[in-house]
């Protein structure tokens, strides 16, 4: 998600990761508990932050992965992006951009191309 993300859009994203797990559950047949979803986020101020929150609240598992900006610089986004998408494997992608959203439409972009289904919100 974009850390330009004002909190005033919690509803939104907290909307938008309740009805990806309602729709998922519904895919997969039995109700899905709270343990078994999981949030990954890339501990940003922002749309990941208010991920957390509503993680948080519903007791979903959380992975968030900080991107390393001092050891890796301008690269450590994009970088960042891979490594969440390598390491967990998400059913699903939610993106919340905003002007200028950079990192983003990189997770967008790298989520289609290996055939996540990505909502851009």
């Amino acid at each position: 998600g974009s850390r330009l993300l004002p909190e005033d859009r919690l509803p939104d994203v907290g909307g938008a990761i309740l009805n990806a797990v309602a729709e998922f559950g519904r895919q997969v047949g039995p109700p899905i508990q709270p343990r078994e979803v999981t949030i990954i986020h890339g501990a940003a101020k922002g749309a990941d932050a208010i991920a957390e929150r509503i993680a948080t609240v519903f007791g979903f598992n959380v992975y968030r992965f900080p991107a390393e900006w001092a050891a890796l610089g301008r690269r450590a986004g994009s970088l960042r992006n891979t490594e969440m998408l390598d390491t967990m494997s998400p059913d699903v992608v939610l993106a919340f951009p905003m002007p200028g959203s950079v990192g983003t439409w990189d997770m967008v972009r790298k989520a289609k191309a290996r055939g996540v289904p990505v909502r851009v919100l």
